[in-house]
């Protein structure tokens, strides 16, 4: 996505920060709209770029990633040797232990943890050949890889181990959906990582490929309407496809009778859906809401939406790198 930056007047730049404003002395006041004047325009630029797309310094990833750096990656061997390929009762109750732990790991992120989970996930694929659960989860693993290989070396955006990860990822993904069609979890990574694929496809593939994520995140949330990263996802691509420029409309109504479509309106629906199932819970929905405020100039809204991220504390390494960006725009 192209960033842009648009010229927001001082008279404008009050009004955005009126509310917050309100308790403070006159000298805070001042403060705060000279601030406020010097980062209005970082504001928008940083809001319409993709998160992974920003950059950030060797120093500053350090920090973010310092907690996850510090511990040691559970080990699952005792309970992966419990699980016997028949699998069976204790067999089952083993796995579904290794696989709780697997999804805390993973949670926590860092390199190591994400390496010795995909280690173990590809371990279990000889003894659990056709189980969705495990291979939704491969498929995850295989896509964290990428993803905090990008976080930490931004330079090596497109590089072949980034790609062989990603490739790997979707086959995974696919093995999933074929093992289990009712797997909500599995239908969802696989939107997750088509949807990442498609930035080493022409824009042709790419508008193509719309219409594949959809349908697979509408699946996802048939079959796991509860679930509040579904609905995330499915207002990403309401975003997404909403914030497509000319160029790229034109190209789809040349490919596509019915070129995919998607409203402002619906995209905060989608991502307010998320919020309502499960409430401050998630730095990136609250982002999101943001960004379409930004594009609503509903300016109060979306320091509002924007300051109740900054609210939601936790280790994983979404949280922390959303929460980095959003300080960085606003404090």
């Amino acid at each position: 996505m192209v960033s842009g930056i648009v010229v927001i007047g001082s008279g404008v730049a009050i009004v955005l920060y009126q509310q917050y404003v309100l308790t403070q002395s006159h000298k805070q006041l001042v403060q705060e709209v000279q601030k406020l004047n010097k980062n209005v325009s970082k504001l928008e630029k940083e809001l319409k770029k993709p998160l992974l797309a920003r950059s950030v310094s060797s120093d500053e990833i350090d920090d973010i990633f310092l907690d996850a750096s510090e511990s040691e990656p559970p080990t699952l061997k005792s309970d992966i040797e419990r699980i016997s390929p028949e699998g069976g009762v204790n067999g089952g109750s083993a796995l579904e232990t290794v696989l709780a732990q697997l999804d805390a790991q993973m949670d926590e992120a860092g390199p190591e943890n994400l390496r010795a989970a995909n280690e173990t996930l590809k371990g279990l694929t000889s003894t659990e050949p056709a189980n969705a659960e495990v291979y939704w989860r491969l498929a995850k693993s295989f896509f964290l890889l990428a993803s905090e290989d990008l976080l930490i070396n931004p330079s090596n955006d497109g590089s072949d181990d980034q790609k062989d990860l990603m490739k790997k990822a979707f086959e995974a993904a696919e093995m999933a959906v074929d093992a289990d069609k009712e797997c909500g979890e599995a239908f969802k990574w696989l939107a997750v990582i088509r949807g990442s694929i498609t930035q080493y496809l022409p824009i042709q593939e790419q508008i193509k490929s719309a219409y594949d994520i959809k349908e697979d995140i509408m699946t996802s949330i048939r079959l796991n309407p509860k679930d509040s990263l579904s609905y995330h996802m499915l207002g990403r691509w309401c975003f997404s496809v909403y914030s497509l420029s000319w160029f790229e409309r034109r190209i789809a109504s040349t490919l596509f009778a019915s070129p995919p479509t998607a409203t402002l309106e619906e995209a905060m629906e989608a991502f307010m859906k998320a919020e309502e199932l499960s409430p401050k819970e998630s730095i990136d929905n609250c982002l999101y809401l943001a960004k379409c405020c930004l594009c609503k100039k509903d300016y109060n809204q979306m320091v509002s939406w924007l300051r109740e991220g900054l609210k939601i504390n936790g280790s994983s390494r979404d949280v922390r790198i959303c929460s980095y960006t959003v300080r960085c725009i606003i404090m």
